[in-house]
């Protein structure tokens, strides 16, 4: 049976409108998930390897306890999870390494010598094993979390190049990296990777106190057991 002229046309106009109803669906769908990953969520995890993003950016106000709460869920990691390698990065102290890229252009070697440097990797003889074991964890195993301290504190004048060495941290195959800033620079990661932003819940009163009180007892009696 052929198909008229007329039953052609209606059949295009059907397809038409089907296809600009799934263009504005698919629209839709896109700015939804753009307006939830700008939403700042409030959440309180238990670990560093929760949360559905592999880069995790906090976001806070200055005195908010921030870094208290990262050694927190880094005892914590630990604890639950004694395989996983924790590469703190304050990024403030690496200001001569992030001049060299902004000056000199970008190295990916630069990356993981920063990431090598954080973690107390010496370049010595004697320590070759050890950053043999550092570059296939974080190459193949990916049993490892790195916290970002302080990229609000180098911004502006730095900004593209803590972003150049992500870029760099998301091809390997480290689980999850933690990103802490203020609003300076927000738009700007979560753009960039399409990451959620987040406010974590900050500790009680009682959680402070109980906090520290763990950390010291466990501090003196490292010191304890040493002497």
């Amino acid at each position: 049976m052929q198909c008229t002229g007329k039953d052609t046309f209606a059949s295009l106009c059907t397809k038409g409108q089907t296809h600009l109803r799934r263009q504005n669906i698919d629209q839709l769908s896109n700015v939804q998930r753009g307006f939830q990953r700008n939403a700042t969520k409030v959440w309180r995890p238990s670990t560093l390897l929760e949360g559905e993003d592999r880069i995790i950016l906090v976001k806070d106000d200055p005195g908010m306890g921030k870094s208290t709460l990262l050694t927190h869920l880094a005892k914590q990691t630990r604890e639950f999870h004694p395989n996983i390698w924790i590469v703190r990065v304050n990024i403030n102290n690496y200001t001569s390494i992030l001049h060299g890229i902004k000056t000199n252009g970008f190295d990916e070697k630069v990356a993981i010598e920063l990431l090598s440097e954080a973690a107390q990797i010496k370049e010595t003889e004697v320590a070759q094993l050890e950053k043999q074991l550092f570059n296939y964890i974080y190459n193949s195993t990916g049993n490892m979390a790195v916290l970002i301290d302080g990229v609000d504190e180098v911004s502006p004048h730095y900004t593209n190049e803590v972003i150049q060495i992500l870029r760099i941290m998301t091809k390997t195959q480290i689980r999850k990296i933690w990103v802490t800033s203020r609003n300076s620079v927000k738009d700007q990661i979560e753009q960039e990777f399409q990451c959620q932003s987040y406010s974590l819940t900050p500790f009680s009163v009682e959680e402070q106190t109980s906090f520290l009180v763990k950390f010291w007892n466990q501090k003196f009696s490292h010191i304890n057991q040493i002497t």
